[in-house]
């Protein structure tokens, strides 16, 4: 299934044996990542210590555990992308998250002063904005929801993210005290002033997404299409 992938689909592999400590302390977390990643990114994980299981993963050449692979999309189908091992100490779901996010293109903008007017964003269209820190732990715990929530608006809301310590002037204009901070900037009309920003409280995705989806109801015209997400079987 993960060898024979369409073009386009990125897994996440956790290859783990059953009588492994650090394999089970992972596997609470291997969960909420999954959920957090639906839709995004296929989440899968084998058990080479089982008889069938074995010799796959010592073709692999899997030989320690719990071993965490990702497969990028191909760009056609007879590409064989190399796969990236993680080695990071951390293992979270957000941080697990976070690296594989790193593989899938995202629309995220990277605001820049150009980007904005009157500290408002230039563009006229629904944005959503991540004011963060680079220092702030909270912020990198945030980030890959953040782009997680991002792709079930593509078309709809543009998300930009606002480094406060290289924009402070931006951060302060909007009234920012704390990290992370998120708002919601309605779509503006021509010739009209664009309606008053609303904070979002929550750093949960469904929570995000039903906040916006919500807001833009009153603007029919930007909300017409609904992205549907997609729920994938974390085994392989």
């Amino acid at each position: 299934m993960v060898q024979n992938r369409e073009p386009g689909i990125t897994w996440i592999v956790d290859f783990y044996a059953n009588w492994c400590g650090p394999c089970r302390q992972l596997m609470p977390e291997w969960r909420r990542m999954a959920k957090m990643s639906s839709g995004v990114v296929r989440v899968g994980a084998i058990d080479c210590a089982k008889g069938n299981h074995n010799q796959l993963c010592k073709r692999q050449m899997v030989d320690g555990y719990p071993e965490i692979r990702l497969f990028p999309a191909k760009k056609h189908v007879n590409s064989k992308p190399l796969y990236s091992v993680y080695d990071d100490w951390n293992r979270h779901a957000s941080a697990l998250a976070g690296w594989a996010l790193n593989f899938v293109p995202n629309d995220v903008v990277d605001m820049k002063p150009k980007d904005f007017t009157d500290g408002l964003p230039s563009d006229e269209s629904a944005w959503l904005l991540d004011f963060y820190a680079p220092w702030c732990g909270h912020c990198h715990a945030f980030a890959p929801k953040f782009v997680l929530t991002s792709m079930r608006f593509k078309g709809r809301v543009k998300f930009g993210k606002v480094n406060c310590q290289q924009l402070p002037s931006v951060c302060s204009r909007a009234g920012v005290h704390a990290y992370p901070t998120v708002f919601f900037y309605p779509p503006k009309s021509p010739n009209k002033k664009r309606p008053a920003k609303k904070q979002i409280d929550s750093q949960e995705p469904e929570a995000i997404t039903r906040i916006v989806d919500s807001y833009m109801d009153a603007y029919p015209d930007e909300a017409k299409k609904k992205t549907k997400s997609k729920k994938h079987k974390d085994e392989l």
